[in-house]
């Protein structure tokens, strides 16, 4: 006769989150000192170009359009009311914060809190793929500091704004995807389309993490179900964003970027006229370099993103041996090649800004290349470490240059 052992009904998961809170105290000590110094010491207060908030507050009083014409915000009359340019959403998503006072704290603020939210995603992301959790700590300095991300957070205008907001809703859809949480999926990623509208040409990689095993009709089954979650968690954001272009463009289906566009007198924006010099810009544009001090510029047109971000290089022994990895290729092929037609390549810039929107794609696939073999020899890690570290220094000169009266704008 045998006996079993009666079920456990509750075991508190509070010894398990205490041993994974220790582990991770001096993680979190290092984040919350370096949180402190790009808040204290990076950020500044305000910014001229910090339209966005003053919609968020504009919001709150039930209304989306602007008190003033601020020609500076960048605008568009309907009506004979004034509307900002930038997606509405991404006004919407500052709304919390003004109600917390972020009108005397200033939009930068805001941007290097979305920047440390989507570090802190980043480190999450590669903490739950096996072979990437090696890397997770030395990939999110990199993110961070080791690119112009950095920059970012010492202007904090809007132009830099939308790109972090597109980075932290991106990395959440990521993260719940790893999860199989598809309608989170659906619902972080519609967002993040709604704030940074440019992302909509990345959804391709959703096609590739939605499909698995052989093509049949139970994958056929399977593949229309998780559809039918992310395009049910999508309808929300989805029909914010249908509702306010319709308050403010007269037509769902009219974002307020054509709205301006059409003001401004601009045709056609992608052509393939325009792909020689983008191909050169976004891969062979160098830094000035003198003999005098400061020895070294970055001109507003923006450099090569590689050449800030030396690490990026490792790009180029990427792998491709998991469907998340497949997924981050197809989502920062098809989120970037459509700048390479595009009718400009960001200007007013340090690195290429554009190119930070598949910064979630392009940080997974660049520290594939060095997750062969465990553990992993300490020559790599070295080595990496020290592409990070000069990644780094490179994204130091721009911020001190900006502190010196030398910033890349001028």
């Amino acid at each position: 006769m045998t006996t079993t052992a009666a079920p456990t009904l509750y075991r508190t998961p509070r010894p398990a989150f205490a041993a994974r809170l220790r582990s991770h105290l001096p993680r979190l000590v290092l984040f919350a000192m370096l949180a402190f110094l790009l808040l204290r010491f990076v950020t500044p207060p305000h910014t001229p170009y910090d339209g966005p908030l003053h919609l968020a507050a504009r919001m709150l009083q039930g209304k989306v359009s602007l008190a003033e014409d601020c020609t500076w915000w960048e605008t568009f009359t309907r009506d004979g009311k004034h509307y900002l340019v930038y997606s509405p959403l991404a006004s919407a998503l500052l709304v919390p914060y003004v109600l917390a006072g972020g009108l005397g704290w200033g939009m930068p603020v805001a941007n290097t809190l979305f920047l440390l939210g989507a570090t802190a995603l980043l480190w999450r992301l590669f903490r739950g793929e096996r072979f990437l959790r090696p890397w997770a700590d030395v990939a999110a300095v990199a993110y961070l500091c080791g690119t112009p991300l950095l920059y970012s957070a010492s202007r904090g205008d809007v132009w830099l704004l939308i790109h972090s907001q597109g980075n932290l809703l991106l990395l959440a859809a990521l993260l719940a995807a790893r999860r199989r949480r598809w309608l989170w999926v659906g619902f972080w990623f519609a967002a993040a389309v709604c704030c940074r509208n440019a992302l909509v040409f990345a959804a391709p990689f959703l096609l590739v993490l939605l499909w698995r095993g052989p093509v049949n009709a139970a994958g056929l089954r399977r593949f229309a179900r998780r559809a039918g979650r992310v395009a049910l968690g999508a309808v929300v954001p989805a029909a914010a964003a249908f509702w306010l272009n319709a308050v403010m463009t007269g037509d769902p289906r009219v974002t307020t970027y054509r709205m301006a566009y059409d003001e401004w007198g601009y045709g056609q924006l992608y052509s393939l006229e325009h792909l020689r010099n983008n191909l050169k810009f976004y891969f062979l544009e160098m830094p000035q370099f003198s003999a005098e001090r400061p020895y070294v510029r970055f001109p507003r047109e923006g450099q090569a993103f590689w050449v800030v971000s030396p690490f990026f290089l490792l790009l180029l022994r990427a792998r491709l041996h998991t469907r998340f990895l497949r997924a981050a290729l197809v989502g920062a092929i098809c989120g970037f090649v459509p700048y390479l037609c595009f009718l400009w390549n960001g200007y007013a810039q340090y690195g290429s800004r554009y190119v930070t929107d598949v910064f979630p794609f392009l940080l997974p696939l660049t520290f594939s290349a060095v997750s062969r073999g465990r553990p992993v020899r300490r020559e790599t890690r070295v080595l990496v470490w020290m592409a990070v570290v000069l990644s780094v220094l490179i994204n130091l000169v721009a911020v001190l240059q900006r502190f010196n009266g030398m910033e890349p704008l001028q």
